[in-house]
This record gives structure tokens, C-alpha cells and sequence, in this order.
């Protein structure tokens, strides 16, 4: 089972098995600032987080509840846990495919060394 790491930029360094991170920034404000959009965007790439995430009571002009801004999610906090859980839950599932897909490269990889390796060759010689 994989992990998603939800944090704020404080935290500390991750788990073992984290399939992602998710990077937090609250903020409590009157007004919304577009500048946030390009400091998180750098903060995501520092941590090598796979989502940025502002919570905020103050939101973008056209954004009503949460939306998605320069790839960036920006939401109010009413919507944070809602939000957070489908994040998560997608990062899991991305993960979980990813791990299928790995796992049967190596199986394939692992048929074709025994198909062409010698210990194949020598249990089948002769059996036609």
C-alpha cells in the first residue's frame, strides 16, 4: 500500500513507501494575491511535490469554492478535506497503476531471460 504525504512546507522529510506528496499553503487573508501562484509553483518543485494546494478565504477572481490555476488547486476551506481526499485518492490510483505496469515489465522481462537463457534450452533439448 502506497502513501500519499499531505503536507505543509514546514514538514519533514517522507516516509519509505510515499507514492506522492501533496503541498499545502494556507493562507488568512482579505485578498488574493497571483503572486502565491508562482512562489508555491517553486515550492512544489523544491519539495518534488506532485500537487500544490492553496487554501485561502480569499479566492481569485472567477474561482467559486475551489478551482485549478496555473496548476495549481486554490480552494476555500470549507472545501480542503473534500478536495484533499480526491487528490489523495487519485494519487494512490495513479501510483497503484504505475506499480502494476512496472511489475509486468519485470515479469516479461524475467519470462524472456528464462525463454533465452541456458536453463530453459537445457530442460528442453530434445523435446520437439
Amino acid at each position: 500500500m502506497y502513501r500519499v504525504e499531505t503536507f505543509y512546507i514546514a514538514c519533514a522529510a517522507p516516509p519509505a513507501k510515499t507514492a506522492a506528496r501533496i503541498l499545502w499553503e494556507c493562507k488568512h487573508t482579505r485578498t488574493w494575491s497571483d503572486r502565491w501562484l508562482a512562489k508555491l509553483r517553486d515550492d512544489q518543485r523544491a519539495v518534488k511535490a506532485k500537487i500544490a494546494l492553496i487554501v485561502s478565504s480569499a479566492l481569485p477572481n472567477g474561482v467559486d469554492g475551489f478551482g485549478f490555476i496555473e496548476n495549481i488547486w486554490v480552494t476555500a476551506p470549507r472545501f480542503a478535506v473534500p478536495l484533499a481526499m480526491v487528490l489523495r485518492q487519485s494519487l494512490v490510483d495513479l501510483a497503484d497503476t504505475r506499480l502494476a505496469v512496472d511489475g509486468r515489465h519485470t515479469k516479461k522481462e524475467m519470462v524472456y531471460q528464462y525463454l533465452t537463457g541456458s536453463q530453459f534450452r537445457q530442460t528442453h533439448r530434445g523435446h520437439h
